[in-house]
């Protein structure tokens, strides 16, 4: 596959190969669900858990989206990933 991103420099730049995968993974995490006018069920949204409570419900929830996401929209791999949440108290 083929995708286009804009470089560093501001000009249009042609991804290949994994870099496509990565791209799509990108968009669908920061694409809000129901957003894009011809597939509503597109994205994740994963924005949508940025002040909810770091514990296991939260975690879960973010898992079961991302998961639902890959499974319909990017089949090009096996995609393995996990949810951890960091305590930045000091």
């Amino acid at each position: 596959d083929v995708d286009n991103i804009i470089g560093s420099t501001g000009d249009l730049k042609e991804i290949f190969d994994i870099e496509v995968i990565l791209k799509s993974i990108q968009r669908l995490l920061l694409t809000t669900k129901g957003s894009y006018p011809h597939d509503p069920n597109f994205g994740v949204g994963i924005q949508k858990y940025l002040f909810e409570p770091a514990d296991a419900k939260t975690m879960e929830d973010i898992k079961k989206s991302i998961q639902a996401a890959l499974d319909n929209y990017e089949r090009r791999g096996n995609i393995e990933f996990n949810i951890e949440f960091f305590d930045n108290k000091r």
